[in-house]
C-alpha cells in the first residue's frame, strides 16, 4: 500500500471529504463532505454513487 497502484474513485461534486469509511463486505466506500453538507456512497469500482443525507446535521 504505497499509492503506485491508487485510482480516483470520486472526482466531481466533492469539496471536503471528512469521516471516510469502508465497508470491506459489501465493497462500498461511504463518506461525509464537510462543506456540501451530504453523506455519500460509492461502490470500490466508482460506481452507483448515491446520497445517504443531504442538508445540515
Amino acid at each position: 500500500m504505497d499509492g503506485q497502484n491508487r485510482s480516483k474513485l470520486v472526482d466531481s461534486k466533492i469539496v471536503f471529504p471528512h469521516g471516510i469509511a469502508l465497508d470491506l463486505v459489501n465493497k462500498l466506500v461511504y463518506w461525509a463532505d464537510a462543506y456540501l453538507d451530504y453523506i455519500e456512497v460509492v461502490n470500490y469500482e466508482g460506481k452507483h454513487r448515491q446520497a445517504i443525507i443531504q442538508g445540515q446535521f
